[in-house]
């Protein structure tokens, strides 16, 4: 595929950024009661405590991302099972009682004390641990730093509800892009009627969660009230200053765009509560309401998650009126753990507004919070947009004489939506662009007509202006959408610093041309036809770069540059810095640029022209003509705004459905307030101490301040009544382009809102899963949403409404369904058409689906209620076969490993196959699979990441079916065109699909190596040092693991340990090359190490290093060492055994004396190792394990002796018997340690009461001969080395362990991997099962002597052929667990017998007991049920009795002695339910259905 189509595909995505955890607000009092509740409330309530304590009941739940972890310090967050503080007064409400002060303290006592004793488990426990934060409110939790590994036993710590990752959390970067939106938004949404009503929200407490705040603004400093800093851990939440980074000693920016110091919670604050200050017209929306400050994030905008619940936990406990939480992280999930904290808080009576998101335009893209039922949930639209355009004149010659350019015809292009005017949306009537007047006052005149649209509307590809992306942060960033991208991109093939040819000009009398331009951008503080009232010199500037500038004089002039390469706004900034006072920018595309700027200080006026208008007058300056220019009736008009913003997350939300956003508000290009430090720089300027941000982050504090004025108005108001009076009062945006999961209700509207005659409350039922089921709950909202149907469906569902007069007031009422999508065949219906307001009236609307209907999709539509001139709305939607959209997933599998972390080597070190699967929930028809550059996220042809390609095409691909790509490594390089190798480094693959649906899909894989370099190990050739050995040998690594462990830490928060991932140990030799000293040592995550050799005797040495990686390619390298002489040296002889090892005598004896000379020996590893021929030519050894190493492993506290003798070369000899003295093997026995000899290929673990066995009068001995032979022996595909144990039989009374290692690429299968058994020539058969398997080794119980080995038994039987359990069914059978009835025949539905399973289990658990036995017991031969079957697996587990808690509809037929086990089984996966959420107990089983729970089983204790 070429770079050109994909570049043209790529343009079209939507790249989302992740967003960020959410937070809460600020402090005051004692928490106060509300009203009293509804009856239908009541109900709500009850069903949210309900699913808390069913929440309890379940095991405690271990977040995903936190297993499998190492010893890694991890931050976590544990919530423990006392109530907060705000469930209990959720439940004190719902009883009718007040909250008072002393309810309070009872509530944190508990929680307090609750805390302390986990506290007190985790010392009991030994469970290293910092806590880090407390939370007694909004979550009974504790913040807490333990090591990774000791996840299972926080668990286990009674009380324990739930385990999640302390995330760190980035704000976005922002870019330098504005628009001209209007400066205020107040009025926009109607507030200052509001004020006019006298409601300006005094005294109401806002809680703002963000970045911290410039409490020095003049427009804050009366609004600010207090807070806490939770980043500093004190009192003052400002925000991170730029004196801060001065001293700080870190780059301004960091690697994502991010500037140390911070203004976003200043913004915000501004939005929602700013006084009247300034020049600029910056006017909160609740301007006289009280603002609290909770700093969450600090230098770059990152945090962690435990600071955000803390901020939540304490805006409920300092009684904040209102949250601001202009957060959120990217997972849409109603039950995150920030929204169980926003539910509580919500419980508790304070009103959380949270931001959707910035991941628009597509459909579930909400974050959370922001998917919490209950809190009210914001998306970002637009306000007016201003446009100015202006005559602009161009005077050309000396005195007047000069030539008029050719006009050029001006093509129509369509206005971008985010410059403010909608597609298809009229734009005010304005003079076009480009066109030529003679007469300054006439604007009449029309360019001829042109059937030509401009590269950027046609062709999103290389000459089109991108949408910026929106930059990635770890698991999280603020909901603040950059604005559209001014950057721009130069034209193929356009040489755009050479003047195009000149024609001859044709000579007119003329000496002036008057263009109509566009005014793309000026500066905030003033208007450019305040500014442009003169006649300026035009000069030329090329491309706008400083260097275009260099060696001209443009005071008082105006540049004219051509687009290309540099931002519109660093042309301008260069333009500026040289003096002009102008800029006019002619396009590189044909036709007009048709993009706006917008307003800010930083910019001068700039002004944009068609290419062909900027040619001619090109030519003109070429030409030596003098150009200049001047400006005239500028004409200021404005977009009607009230369009959603293109990246406001949408809905609907996850699992529930639910309806999201729940309301819109203006949060584009917003004018608020932002930090000139004064707290750091005294005398700090804030007169333009403003600026415009973009996001939902911006539109949720509208939202906030409004709420202010409603509880200003209403103080009796429950959170969940102003909920409904906002969604119930919006204006709905044209439902033409925006449908309900785009703009939810629609737009606030203050007055409208503020003292509403009616509440519209919907009785709504919100679907979730809970413990693996899904349920249902009550939920009043102001939307509703009926579910989803499917075409085998007919149903009639019905919702009920209730209406609620507020003052008494009652009259006539409309009723109307008016659907903006319909579904053929479905309709919505109202049980009333019209009815009379008497205090309360209860509405039902139903929804009738036929059965077929087969469309996907939704109906969605309003419901609308009128009286007199006012109408009351609220949202509905159904869906309709509803399966998720999008890529499934993508992934990489080598063997049976998934995602493995390193791509897999042939043996020669060449890249080997690895395939890449994935599969789609729609429909697609193009997919291109990229290869993204982890080490060089801006690295590529595109300057995104990506390297190249590795398949694209336009295929169909189905829904739920599963597609492989075998990748040889091989990809097609986007710089050179040409197919290649992927060099080691860093990468993704990563995949972008196209739906039948029209939409755009991205997904990518976890990160991962292509490592084919071994370390480079690099030391001194030569080192002297003295010989008492003060001195260390130190030197460096050079390895992928040390370049990539900062980019997968930045970039996907994983953490690779260096030290852990290289193996690096270290050989000294003395100059007959025989061993004298080996070890170990660490690498640093640096690279470097150093080597304490301590004393050797003087002489020469070589010391060598060896550095072995995770996939085991091993670097190294030699240092030639003089130990300078010292008084009496002594250089062991060759003949001298060297220090730690034992002796060479085949009886273990460590005498010297014997008048026997004992064969030369050679200490390899942690033995001396001694030859000796045999007659018929081949060569016995006898290896004295090192007793110095057994005596000082005894001395330590581990369990076990290891000794390494992996050197020895087994093969080579016909036996090799390893031996110790009689009095060091007494010695081991007597300490209760078992032994483990490591080899090569094999290790053998000997347990203490097992060495008695290998114990005579001559001390331990264990004869080994391994066999150098993997032929395939009776069918028996061997795929390790035959390790055989010679041993008298008779002797041989207790079980030992082995472990034999195998080539795990020479297996097709792993789970069918088995220990075989040689115990006469040619004789093999199935060994015992399997204690452990792992990845290239299989650890098993030998319990007589004879040869082991390791096969690969493939089992198959023909009646499983396309059997559901066919590949369960396989792996038993290959395990030697099930047996068929015949060769051919395993009859899988077939019932088992009691007699029979306990068999099954018998040969899993290695009890010793036959089958002859087993038939012999009490009901041997009944028939096996499910219940009795998960209760044999129970008692073959040992398992004490546990939790009894059943989720399925027929628990109560579930006898009581099986219930645990029942329990236990479901919990692990080792059963699960029948249909319709049954368990079944009663009913039998088949053998297929046994083969699959055995085969869970096996996975359960990790024997496959």
């Amino acid at each position: 595929m070429n770079k050109r189509l994909i570049s043209m595909l790529l343009s079209v995505l939507m790249i989302f950024s992740i967003v960020m955890p959410a937070a809460g607000a600020a402090p005051t009092d004692v928490l106060l009661d509300r009203n009293l509740l509804t009856k239908a409330e009541a109900k709500q309530w009850k069903e949210i405590l309900a699913q808390r304590e069913e929440k309890l009941a379940a095991e405690p739940l271990l977040d995903q991302r936190l297993e499998g972890l190492g010893g890694e310090s991890t931050r976590v967050i544990v919530e423990l099972s006392n109530k907060p503080v705000a469930v209990a007064q959720g439940e004190s409400t719902l009883s009718g009682k007040s909250f008072t002060s002393s309810m309070e303290t009872n509530a944190v006592t508990k929680v307090e004390q609750q805390q302390q004793s986990f506290v007190h488990s985790l010392t009991q426990n030994k469970i290293n641990h910092e806590v880090l934060e407390n939370y007694a409110y909004a979550l009974n939790g504790v913040a807490i730093e333990v090591d990774g590994n000791q996840m299972g036993q926080l668990l286990r710590i009674p009380g324990v509800v739930s385990v999640y990752p302390d995330l760190e959390i980035t704000l976005a970067p922002e870019n330098d892009e504005v628009n001209p939106y209007m400066k205020d938004t107040a009025p926009f949404i109607g507030a200052p009627e509001v004020w006019d009503l006298g409601y300006k929200g005094e005294g109401i407490k806002v809680g703002v969660i963000d970045t911290g705040i410039d409490y020095e603004h003049p427009n804050l400093k009366d609004a600010y009230k207090g807070g806490w800093d939770f980043v500093e851990n004190d009192d003052d939440p400002y925000e991170t200053t730029r004196e801060e980074w001065k001293v700080s000693e870190q780059p301004e920016f960091n690697a994502n765009g991010s500037s140390y110091y911070t203004s976003h919670g200043t913004h915000v604050a501004g939005t929602i509560a700013a006084r009247e200050a300034g020049d600029y017209g910056v006017v909160g929306i609740a301007p006289e309401a009280d603002i609290y400050a909770y700093r969450v994030l600090g230098a770059y905008g990152s945090g962690q998650t435990s600071w955000v619940l803390g901020g939540i936990d304490r805006s409920v406990k300092d009684g904040m009126d209102v949250i601001n939480l202009s957060l959120g992280n990217d997972a849409n999930d109603p039950s995150y753990i920030t929204s169980v904290a926003l539910n509580n808080a919500m419980l508790s009576g304070v009103t959380a507004v949270v931001a959707s998101g910035n991941e628009g335009p597509n459909r579930y893209t909400l974050g959370s919070p922001g998917a919490s039922a209950m809190a009210i949930t914001v998306g970002n639209s637009t306000g007016p947009s201003q446009i100015i355009t202006a005559n602009t004149h161009f005077w050309i010659g000396e005195d007047g004489e000069g030539t008029l350019p050719e006009e050029q015809p001006v093509p129509e292009v369509e206005q971008l939506p985010e410059l403010g005017i909608a597609p298809e949306t009229e734009a005010p009537e304005i003079p076009e662009q480009g066109v030529p007047v003679t007469n300054p006052d006439d604007s009449s005149a029309d360019a001829p007509e042109a059937d030509v649209i401009s590269e950027e509307s046609a062709s999103p590809g290389e000459g089109a202006l991108p949408v910026e992306e929106q930059a990635e942060a770890e698991t999280v960033t603020s909901q603040d959408a950059t604005d559209p991208s001014t950057e721009e991109v130069t034209p193929v093939e356009e040489e755009e610093t050479v003047a195009p040819t000149v024609t001859q000009p044709n000579p007119l009398t003329v000496t002036e041309s008057v263009y109509r331009l566009d005014v793309m951008g000026w500066n905030l503080s003033a208007d450019p036809e305040d500014v442009l009232t003169g006649q300026y010199e035009l000069e030329f500037a090329g491309l706008g770069k400083p260097t275009d500038f260099e060696g001209k004089d443009f005071a008082g002039k105006v540049a004219f540059v051509q687009r290309g390469e540099l931002a519109f706004v660093e042309k301008v900034a260069n333009a500026k810095a040289a003096g002009a006072v102008a800029v006019i920018v002619y396009n590189n595309l044909p036709g007009p640029i048709g993009l706006s700027l917008g307003d800010n200080f930083e910019l001068i006026p700039t002004l944009s022209m068609s290419k062909e208008d900027g040619e001619g007058i090109k030519a003109q300056l070429d030409a030596g003509e003098l150009v200049e220019v001047s400006f005239s009736d500028f004409v200021h008009d404005q977009t009607p705004g009230d369009d959603m913003y293109d990246s406001s997350s949408r809905g609907p939300a996850k699992v529930t459905l639910d309806i999201k956003p729940d309301v819109v508000a203006p949060g584009t290009s917003i004018l608020s307030t932002i930090p000139a430090y004064g707290k750091d720089e005294p005398g700090a300027d804030y007169a333009q101490a403003y600026d415009r941000k973009t996001g939902t982050s911006m539109a949720t504090p509208h939202v906030a301040g409004l709420i202010a004025l409603l509880i200003e108005k209403h103080p009796d108001w429950t959170p969940f009544d102003i909920k409904v009076a906002l969604m119930n009062n919006t204006k709905v945006l044209d439902t033409a382009l925006y449908d309900v999961f785009d703009q939810g209700a629609g737009r606030i509207q203050a007055l409208e809102t503020i003292d509403p005659e009616t509440f519209v409350k919907v009785m709504d039922v919100t679907k979730y899963t809970e413990s693996g089921e899904a349920v249902e709950k009550e939920n009043i909202t102001g939307s509703v949403n009926f579910g989803n149907f499917l075409s085998t469906d007919e149903k009639t569902v019905s919702k009920t409404l209730k209406v609620q007069s507020l003052k008494g007031v009652g009259g006539e009422y409309s009723v109307t369904v008016n659907p903006t999508r319909s579904v053929n065949g479905v309709s919505v219906s109202m049980d009333k058409t019209s009815f009379a307001l008497n205090g309360e009236e209860e509405v039902q609307v139903t929804i009738t689906v036929p059965k077929g209907v087969t469309t996907v999709g939704e109906a969605q539509g309003y419901l609308q209620f009128s009286h007199e001139a006012k109408t009351y709305s609220v949202p509905y939607v159904a869906h309709f076969n509803l399966t998720e959209s999008g890529i499934k997933y993508i992934e990489t599998k080598y063997g049976n490993e998934t995602n493995p972390f390193h791509y897999p080597l042939n043996a020669d070190g060449t890249l080997d196959t690895l395939d890449v699967f994935m599969e789609f929930h729609n429909p697609m028809n193009f997919a291109l699979i990229e290869i993204f550059d982890g080490l060089n996220p801006d690295g590529g042809f595109y300057q995104d990441g990506y390297i190249g390609s590795i398949y694209g095409a336009n295929y169909t691909f189905n829904a739920n079916a599963r597609y492989k790509l075998a990748w040889d490594g091989q990809y097609v390089d986007y710089t050179t065109e040409q197919e290649t190798a992927i060099p080691d480094g860093l990468y993704t693959v990563d995949i972008t699909s196209r739906g039948t649906d029209g939409k755009t899909y991205r997904e990518d894989t976890p990160p991962f190596l292509v490592k084919t370099e071994a370390p480079v190990v690099k030391v001194p050739e030569t080192l002297e040092i003295q010989q008492m050995g003060k001195d260390s040998l130190m030197g460096t690594v050079e390895d992928l693991y040390i370049t990539v462990a900062p980019a997968l830490k930045s970039g996907w928060d994983y953490d690779l340990d260096v030290t852990k991932s290289l193996k690096s140990g270290y050989t000294v030799k003395d100059s007959t090359d025989k061993k004298i000293k080996e070890g170990s040592f660490e690498v640093e995550s640096d690279g470097s190490f150093r080597i304490s050799l301590g004393e050797l005797p003087a002489g020469k040495y070589s010391v060598e290093f060896a550095i072995e990686d995770l996939q085991g390619l091993v670097g190294t390298s030699s240092t030639s060492l003089t130990v300078k002489k010292d008084p009496d040296p002594q250089v062991p002889k060759p003949s001298t055994p060297s220090p730690g090892s034992g002796s060479g005598s085949s009886g273990g004896s460590s005498s010297a004396s014997s008048p026997t000379p004992a064969p030369a020996s050679t200490v390899i590893g942690d033995a001396s190792l001694s030859e000796k021929k045999n007659a018929d030519g081949t060569i016995q050894a006898t290896a004295a394990l090192s007793e110095t190493v057994i005596n000082t492993q005894l001395l330590g506290d581990g369990q076990e002796v290891k000794l390494d003798v992996s050197g020895i070369e087994f093969e080579k000899y016909s036996q090799v018997e390893l031996t110790l003295s009689k009095s060091i093997a007494d010695k081991l026995q007597a300490a209760g340690k078992n032994l483990i000899i490591e080899g090569q290929t094999f290790n053998v673990s000997i347990p203490a009461t097992s060495l008695t066995d290998f114990i005579t009068s001559n001390g331990f001995s264990l004869k080994l001969h391994v066999l150098d032979e993997q032929a395939e022996k009776q069918n028996v595909n061997i795929v390790s080395k035959i390790v055989s144990i010679d041993h008298n039989a008779e002797t041989f009374k207790h079980n030992i362990s082995l472990t034999l290692k195998y080539d795990a690429k020479s297996v097709k299968d792993p789970r069918k991997v088995i220990a075989y058994h040689q115990t006469t020539e040619d004789a093999w058969q199935p060994a015992s099962l399997s204690n452990v398997s792992q990845k290239g080794q299989l650890e098993f119980s030998v319990t007589e002597p004879g040869a082991y080995a390791v096969v690969e038994n493939d089992v198959t039987f023909g009646d499983i052929t396309g059997h559901w359990a066919k590949d369960e069914i396989e792996v038993i059978a290959s395990q030697q667990i099930a047996k068929g009835m015949s060769a051919s025949v395993f009859s899988p539905n077939s019932t088992i017998s009691h007699a029979e399973f306990a068999t099954l289990l018998d040969r899993i658990f290695g009890t010793g007991i036959d089958w002859e036995t087993r038939s012999k017991e009490a009901g041997a031969q009944d028939q096996l049920t499910r219940e009795k079957m998960v209760m044999m697996i129970a008692d073959a587990l040992e398992l004490e009795q546990g939790p009894t808690s059943i989720s399925f509809k027929d628990g109560d037929q579930i006898s009581d002695e099986a219930k645990s086990a029942v329990a236990f089984a479901v919990e692990n996966g080792l059963v699960k339910g029948m249909s319709g959420n049954q368990f079944a107990p009663k009913a039998t089983s088949t053998r297929a259905q046994v083969s699959v729970i055995l085969y869970r089983l096996l996975e359960h204790l990790d024997k496959i």
